[in-house]
């Protein structure tokens, strides 16, 4: 099972209870698949964290893995 969770700006867009869920596992599985199952936009996905690491989108994911999928935000 892999935990996803949504954030800033890309958990916005997300109904609330979509915001916080969990996919199946299963070989090969990439963050960019859940961001194209879960209807979110790659453009507002700009940034995937797995276990806190920055990864792309394209990184494969293990069991147990957690997943936060991000706009990037900016401050001046």
């Amino acid at each position: 099972m892999i935990k996803v969770q949504l954030l800033n700006f890309v958990a916005l867009k997300a109904p609330p209870e979509r915001r916080k869920f969990q996919v199946d596992h299963r070989p090969g599985l990439t963050a960019r698949e859940i961001v194209r199952t879960e209807g979110l936009s790659e453009v507002d996905v700009q940034m995937v964290l797995v276990n806190g690491l920055p990864r792309g989108l394209d990184a494969e994911l293990a069991d147990g893995d957690r997943v936060a999928l991000s706009a990037l935000i900016g401050g001046g």
